[in-house]
């Protein structure tokens, strides 16, 4: 007998355990390792903006957009490193969907014995829903008891019900925090983002999101992120997906002596990167809805 997709979406419904799917970004001295997005040889110090790339049934990705080193402001001379990173969360194929996405960053130095990139601010940073849907539900409760005339037996029911209607909100959650990683001790070294989607609607996590991260260094030696994206879809994807054995990549390389990285265009001071709002440089999307797509094939 062949178990088909048609099978499987059944048990989908009783919202069976999903197998988390772990994008992982290791050590390049791992020589086991099956690299799939690699540093290039010929320029090792690169600061790669590709980060991570997963295509199946689910699709994962990770874009460093702005890479901009300089100092925090004028008035000291505090080090300061801004990281723009965009995140792409999307189902490939009708049926599939992502149902919770955690992200972390973690910043070491390059080399051993230089100062760790201490983690100054971020954005997102704390608890956000995002697109919250509120649901009217009526619910009727009845229960019954039979009773019956003791000399001639003759029975009735005994009914009573009760409607209850109330109004229930749900909606996608976006959370941020700085953490500590690899020890208990000091200022944060790392950054964790977890998108999760409507419990109720069931429509997945956002497709797209904008985040920011504000470093802030004691000195010019080059430093490294690490990134995990952990995605857990819906069982039927995780049971189907061929994104069993993740392979590893190479971790993100920061080199404070290269020219700046700006792909949003924003207007940055490299003497004050104190000074930008994170949060204008981040966000969160849902859908992105093309208006006019319906076009007259003379119409120029």
């Amino acid at each position: 007998m062949t178990t088909t997709e048609n099978d499987l979406k059944v048990v989908e419904d009783y919202d069976v355990y999903s197998r988390t799917l772990d994008f992982n970004l290791q050590e390049e001295g791992d020589t086991d390792a099956n690299f799939r997005t690699e540093n290039d040889p010929n320029d090792p110090d690169e600061q790669r903006q590709d980060v991570i790339t997963r295509v199946d049934r689910v699709a994962a990705s990770c874009f460093c957009k702005d890479i901009i080193h300089g100092y925090f402001s004028t008035q000291d001379d505090d080090l300061c490193s801004l990281i723009v990173l965009y995140f792409r969360f999307e189902s490939r194929e009708d049926g599939h969907r992502i149902k919770k996405v955690e992200v972390q960053v973690t910043f070491s130095p390059k080399t051993k014995g230089d100062p760790d990139p201490i983690v100054e601010e971020i954005y997102p940073d704390g608890y956000f829903t995002v697109q919250p849907k509120t649901q009217h539900e009526v619910v009727t409760i009845s229960g019954g008891v039979q009773v019956s005339e003791p000399t001639t037996g003759v029975g009735a029911d005994l009914k009573r019900e009760k409607t209850v209607e109330k109004d229930t909100e749900d909606m996608m959650k976006v959370q941020g925090s700085k953490e500590k990683e690899g020890r208990n001790w000091g200022k944060p070294n790392s950054v964790v983002w977890i998108l999760r989607e409507n419990g109720r609607d069931k429509t997945g996590v956002p497709t797209s999101m904008q985040a920011c991260i504000r470093l802030k260094r004691k000195d010019m030696s080059r430093f490294q992120a690490h990134f995990t994206v952990k995605v857990t879809p819906t069982w039927l994807t995780s049971v189907l997906s061929c994104l069993k054995t993740d392979p590893k990549d190479h971790p993100v390389n920061f080199d404070p002596a290269q020219d700046p990285i700006n792909h949003t265009e924003y207007d940055y001071d490299t003497d004050e990167l104190g000074l930008p709002k994170l949060e204008d440089l981040s966000g969160v999307t849902v859908t992105t809805i093309l208006w006019k797509a319906v076009k007259n094939k003379y119409q120029k």
